[in-house]
């Protein structure tokens, strides 16, 4: 469970917009720029916030230069996460890179 305090110092960053750990609800999903994906985002939010809870996604705001210590400061300052694994496109269209 988060605390009010991480001894990651980029987490206190997060921390510092978001103070309440409880309150705050990690979104792990793709960054894919789709209107899709966009759309499942703002309902996921827009339910969110009827419980008074803060959706942080790691690109909300960069604490950190490499993406994984992003993603351990978003996670380490939020008590719940959701994971969203779509597949808006065909198979045959995907690709793993």
């Amino acid at each position: 469970m988060a605390s009010s305090k991480s001894h990651r110092p980029n987490a206190n960053s997060v921390l510092g917009r978001y103070p309440t750990p409880e309150k705050n609800v990690f979104l792990m999903m793709s960054f894919r720029d789709s209107v899709e994906n966009l759309q499942i985002r703002k309902a996921i939010e827009k339910v969110l916030k009827q419980y008074a809870l803060h959706p942080l996604r790691a690109d909300d705001g960069f604490h950190d230069s490499d993406l994984w210590d992003n993603v351990q400061s978003f996670m380490e300052a939020s008590s719940k996460g959701i994971a969203v694994f779509e597949q808006l496109r065909p198979k045959e269209q995907q690709s793993l890179f």
